[in-house]
């Protein structure tokens, strides 16, 4: 779904919200805090993962470089933002 909605926002740029980049990493704090409330199975996974770091690994993916969400590897080395781990892990700590 992701994907297909990413093709639809790039045909129709009109339908974007002019404030998304100010605003989408608190819906995406929403979407993980609303997920972890009600998934029993995500809670036992985070709990799982305390003291340890949380990475969104994107080496596998095509693109040359790591999204906003993820890193890639080179060599013994994640580069990128990792917002996405960094979201998680805060929420996990939080919690």
């Amino acid at each position: 779904m992701k994907m297909r909605m990413k093709h639809i926002y790039k045909t129709h740029p009109e339908w974007m919200r002019d404030e998304w980049g100010q605003i989408f990493v608190d819906e995406m704090k929403l979407c993980l805090r609303l997920k972890y409330e009600q998934s029993s199975g995500f809670r036992e996974a985070l709990e799982q993962s305390k003291g340890r770091f949380i990475v969104e690994d994107q080496t596998p993916f095509p693109q040359k470089e790591a999204n906003t969400w993820g890193v890639k590897r080179i060599g013994d080395e994640y580069i990128g933002p990792n917002l996405l781990g960094r979201l998680l892990m805060e929420l996990r700590d939080n919690h």
